[in-house]
Parts: structure tokens; C-alpha cells; sequence
């Protein structure tokens, strides 16, 4: 080959190539769909946990204290010995 075909072949190949490239990413996007939507079926199709058999109670009070929240590779805690409490209403 001389020169010039040899260039045009090697410009020209990556777009003769790109639709193959493209089908391939597309299989991939849609195997990883299936794969999500047979995870996601699996956790529908699991029988909820039996209830329990006591009232529950008109009025709950959630109170949290101290609590700390650490993100792995950060030195500081995003959330330093905090302290919430919710009251019913």
C-alpha cells in the first residue's frame, strides 16, 4: 500500500467499526437491565415478614442522641455527635 491508501484506510476504519462498537455497548446496556430487573423481581416476589399481632400505638417518639455518622476515606465525620428528636404531629 502507499501512502495515501494507507491513511484513508486508517481514518476511514474506526467509522466502518463504530456501528459494531455501538451494537456491542448496547448489548451490554441491556444485559445490565435484565440483570436489575431480575434483582428487582426477585425482592418483589419475596414474601413480606409475617406482622406482628400487638396495637400499635397512636403516638411515637423517635429521640436520637450522640449519633455519628463516618464516610470511609474521609477523616471527619459528616455528622459529629448529633442529637434529634421527633415528636408525633
Amino acid at each position: 500500500l502507499d501512502l495515501y491508501t494507507g491513511l484513508v484506510v486508517l481514518i476511514l476504519a474506526p467509522e466502518a467499526y463504530l456501528p459494531i462498537r455501538q451494537v456491542g455497548a448496547q448489548y451490554h446496556a441491556a444485559a445490565e437491565g435484565l440483570s436489575a430487573a431480575e434483582e428487582i423481581f426477585a425482592v418483589l416476589e419475596t414474601e413480606p415478614r409475617a406482622s406482628g399481632s400487638e396495637d400499635v400505638p397512636d403516638a411515637l417518639r423517635l429521640e436520637l442522641a450522640g449519633v455519628t455518622v463516618r464516610h470511609e476515606g474521609r477523616a471527619e465525620p459528616s455528622l459529629d455527635a448529633a442529637s434529634l428528636t421527633v415528636e408525633p404531629g
